[in-house]
């Protein structure tokens, strides 16, 4: 009952997910060629919609079971890493548009007992996953983001399959689907290559979003980015709630769903 009901709510945010993807290349074709929006077969059949809530079930359990089975934190999220690359490169996506960005988080932390101050560093590897080949210059880049760790991995738990591997597989067909459309609309118009989509897999997000911040700073200091047409990010999917969460940046309170 509780796969099924896990199912409905994957379900419910890949139709959100790839109707809000499906818009944003609608309106990037309709910026290439304008006289084409009144055609019926103007983006033509999308494969968008051939997820299946199955495969992301799948994926969830494969990565409760990896990090289930190592000892320590760090392997279970080096093995969920090869297993997330391996099945895009096996997938179709090119190797080499698959990035490691690796990342150290240097932190002050206040010991609860002695209260007294100690350093702690953090290792990390984000997953980058280019839809191109790489970044375009003067082209605002698309992001889709989730992380892919989570602490509450153990012996036979099974917690940690809303926050996060479900929404980190659920990115994981994503982008290949999105990978193989991008694709697609290259052939029909080569312009389709200035459209850069980056997918990221975030590392320590639960030990307060290091993967993200470390990201960030990355960006700041080497300049790689000019402008971020958007970012949508992936978490806690399938939950046994009712309704779906949708929060937007800035928080507005009156306006989240």
């Amino acid at each position: 009952a509780s796969s099924n009901k896990m199912i409905r709510q994957i379900a419910l945010m890949m139709s959100l997910l790839f109707s809000i993807v499906r818009i944003f290349f609608l309106v990037y074709k309709y910026q290439l060629h304008p006289h084409h929006v009144g055609d019926s077969n103007y983006l033509g059949d999308s494969p968008l919609t051939a997820i299946s809530a199955d495969t992301i079930l799948q994926h969830t359990k494969a990565l409760l079971q990896i990090g289930n089975e190592q000892a320590s934190y760090e392997d279970s999220r080096s093995d969920a890493r090869l297993y997330i690359r391996n099945h895009l490169i096996s997938s179709g996506i090119p190797q080499d548009q698959i990035k490691w960005h690796h990342f150290q988080w240097q932190e002050q932390q206040i010991d609860s007992k002695n209260k007294e101050l100690h350093d702690i560093t953090w290792n990390g590897v984000n997953i980058l996953v280019w839809l191109n080949s790489s970044y375009i210059p003067h082209q605002p880049v698309r992001i889709l983001g989730a992380h892919y760790d989570t602490f509450l991995w153990g012996a036979n738990r099974t917690a940690g399959a809303g926050n996060n591997l479900a929404g980190a597989s659920l990115l994981m067909e994503a982008a290949l689907q999105l990978y193989h459309t991008h694709q697609r609309f290259i052939n029909e118009d080569p312009l389709f290559q200035e459209l850069p989509y980056l997918i990221i897999f975030f590392d320590h997000a639960e030990a307060g979003a290091l993967g993200s911040k470390a990201f960030v700073n990355h960006l700041r200091e080497h300049q790689l980015i000019e402008e971020i047409g958007y970012y949508i990010n992936i978490d806690s999917i399938g939950h046994n709630n009712k309704q779906m969460i949708i929060q937007t940046f800035p928080y507005e309170k009156d306006k989240q769903r």
